[in-house]
């Protein structure tokens, strides 16, 4: 990654200074809700390619992992999400959440909204930086395959 031309000596931290607070990131983002089907496209990967092969990654978040919170509330915390246009994923192995983001990037030719989807990677100060963005969201989570398991 060149910065200006210039390689940055020190990677990470210029990582972490390109980070911001979810918050800031949809504050930003004109975020779309997640339909049914996303929401199981996701779930399906996660049970399919990653806890059949014993990876410890969730459908979940940090906050939702550290602090106790019963199943009621972990529904709706995942429901307020999905409505909300994102989806969190939190991989136990990695120590990380990621977090995809559906974004409104205007209207087609026949009024239907088009949508893209944006990865977001949580950094060690508790902000995402941007990762990548897809067209469709077996596109970020392919990109977010690669980013937890090469």
């Amino acid at each position: 990654m060149l910065l200006n031309g210039q390689i940055p000596h020190d990677l990470e931290a210029y990582v972490q200074s390109q980070a911001v607070s979810f918050d800031d990131v949809m504050q930003v983002e004109r975020a779309l809700p997640l339909t049914v089907v996303e929401a199981y496209a996701v779930e399906d990967m996660i049970a399919s390619l990653w806890l059949k092969r014993g990876k410890r990654t969730f459908l979940s978040s940090f906050a939702l992992e550290f602090f106790p919170h019963s199943p009621d509330e972990r529904r709706e915390y995942l429901g307020l999400a999905l409505a909300g246009g994102w989806v969190p994923v939190y991989s136990a192995d990695a120590r990380v959440e990621f977090r995809i983001v559906k974004t409104f990037q205007g209207t087609g030719f026949f009024g239907r909204e088009k949508a893209f989807y944006r990865l977001y990677r949580s950094m060690s100060s508790g902000r995402f930086a941007f990762i990548s963005e897809h067209k469709s969201m077996s596109g970020a989570m392919q990109r977010l395959n690669a980013e937890l398991y090469g």
